[in-house]
């Protein structure tokens, strides 16, 4: 079970894909160590090699099982969302 951790869900609208998101987020130092898990039901190398190039740290497709998930969860958080700005 993930305890203690912030999890926030963006539900995309106005034209915004995810992989614009994750470029913005990682684009910006403020943002840029933030761990960005990609839910969709976009399934091809295609989809995924561009998310990797965006920053997107774990590519999950659906549907999924909820072990799963929570395994990738706990792996990324016992990893880390890397050192916080300075600023």
């Amino acid at each position: 079970m993930i305890v203690g951790s912030l999890t926030r869900e963006v539900a995309l609208s106005g034209g915004m894909s995810g992989i614009q998101l994750c470029r913005r987020l990682k684009a910006e130092p403020a943002t840029a160590h933030t761990k960005v898990v990609m839910l969709t039901s976009l399934r091809g190398e295609e989809h995924w090699g561009k998310a990797l190039l965006a920053g997107v740290d774990a590519y999950v497709t659906t549907p999924t099982e909820g072990d799963e998930l929570e395994r990738l969860l706990c792996d990324l958080l016992e990893r880390g969302a890397g050192p916080p700005p300075t600023d």
